[in-house]
């Protein structure tokens, strides 16, 4: 079932603006086939949000909202043929991209396997360029719901943030200029940004290795209070705060390397303790942000 509705924005710019923004919003609803495999979403975008929510069903919903602005219509025209969302449905696996003139895959060929080891990097070709409108911006939203037992592998890039809520599956979540957020989720995790915060609200402590990562901002995570597990810290200039009352210390390893007759220690893997019986391994990494963990409130 699709739902079309284009929509012109009342648009304050100067008088030498010829086109106005345009705002294109579709809306995709079909069965999310379950599997052994289990259910797998992936959504490959550049430019634009990414809101995934997990709830009781078996259909996944799709909300794509394109807004497009250029200097002249026939730019704008231009745009609109060029860069979409597109689409790849194995059944029990969905890949969402941006689908641009520098494509570079065969949709035919994709296996689950590949949709989850893919990137947004390596699904472009290098060598291409884009022959737009020099003036122009677009972006690609997408608000989508799964069934809640769904994987999810979302990525982003520009001066766009992630958002997952309700999800019990993985989740395998990149960014570049944006935030990421996680709210009532349960699952291993991997969550990297550039240049953004990390915060997560666990409904259930993860079991499996977890790691989260951000050069320029903060990380906060939430965790139930029965917490098990083994925690390693790692920064530049950040600091690590926890309302963890009994902890343990773990031993680090410290590598030796020596250049021009001297020799140099050093801690690579930062520091590190353990709470409860250390079931989960968790990874914890800034350059320039402070690190939270909490397990109350």
């Amino acid at each position: 079932m699709q739902k079309w509705i284009i929509m012109l924005i009342a648009f304050a710019a100067p008088v030498f603006l010829l086109a106005q923004p345009e705002v294109e919003k579709k809306r995709e609803t079909f069965p999310f086939k379950a599997s052994d495999k289990g259910r797998m979403l992936v959504v490959e975008n550049i430019w634009g949000d990414i809101e995934v929510e997990g709830y009781d069903g078996d259909e996944i919903v799709i909300e794509t909202t394109r807004t497009i602005d250029a200097r002249t219509a026939q730019g704008r025209d231009k745009i609109k043929q060029s860069v979409k969302s597109g689409m790849v449905n194995l059944g029990d696996a969905v890949l969402l991209y941006l689908d641009h003139p520098c494509k570079n895959f065969d949709e035919a060929n994709l296996t689950r396997e590949k949709i989850w080891e893919g990137s947004w990097n390596n699904w472009s070709n290098q060598k291409c360029s884009w022959d737009l409108e020099k003036d122009f911006s677009f972006r690609l939203d997408y608000k989508i719901k799964v069934p809640k037992n769904c994987d999810v592998k979302l990525s982003t890039v520009n001066e766009s943030n992630i958002r997952v809520t309700n999800i019990r599956g993985r989740q395998n979540l990149c960014n570049v200029n944006g935030n990421i957020a996680l709210d009532g989720v349960a699952g291993p995790s991997m969550v990297r940004t550039i240049n953004g915060d990390v915060t997560i609200h666990y409904d259930r402590n993860p079991e499996e290795e977890s790691s989260y990562y951000t050069l320029n901002g903060v990380i906060n995570a939430y965790f139930k209070p029965d917490l098990s597990a083994q925690c390693f810290f790692k920064t530049f200039s950040g600091e690590f705060y926890t309302d963890l009352e009994n902890v343990t210390p773990i031993p680090t390893t410290v590598e030796k390397s020596s250049e021009d007759g001297q020799f140099k220690y050093a801690n690579p893997g930062g520091s590190a303790f353990r709470t409860g019986s250390g079931k989960t391994k968790l990874k914890f990494e800034t350059f320039n942000g402070d690190v939270y963990l909490r397990t109350k409130g």
